[in-house]
């Protein structure tokens, strides 16, 4: 990250206006997304991406588009991807429910194999 989008982080009220929360509980993919609601309060947003995520991982690509802050998880046949998920300064408002507009998955790709399952990496055993 460049010293210029630094500025700012290590004071805790600042920090909580760029802290994206993803948690993983039960297969739940769920992500917190903060917002300032009035001067000294932030709000989270919540959303269930996905009730069935085994694991995920996030991708901070630099420079490279809308992969830049993508989100990736395995549901137990494909990978899915959310694109921009994590990105918090571009994302509107949905005035009807006081909320940020949903984020949608981009991308679901099937596999027929386990990906970094053991029978994959060590296919002799």
């Amino acid at each position: 990250m460049s010293r210029d989008r630094c500025t700012g982080f290590g004071d805790p009220a600042d920090d909580l206006n760029v802290a994206t929360i993803i948690f993983l509980i039960s297969g739940r993919l769920v992500l917190l997304r903060p917002r300032r609601a009035a001067s000294q309060e932030v709000k989270y947003d919540l959303q269930l991406l996905s009730s069935s995520i085994e694991f995920f991982w996030t991708a901070h690509l630099s420079g490279i588009g809308t992969l830049e802050n993508s989100l990736w998880g395995w549901d137990g046949k494909k990978v899915r991807v959310w694109l921009d998920a994590l990105t918090i300064e571009k994302v509107r408002v949905d005035r009807k429910r006081d909320a940020y507009e949903s984020v949608n998955e981009s991308v679901g790709i099937d596999l027929d194999f386990y990906p970094l399952g053991e029978q994959n990496v060590f296919p002799n055993r």
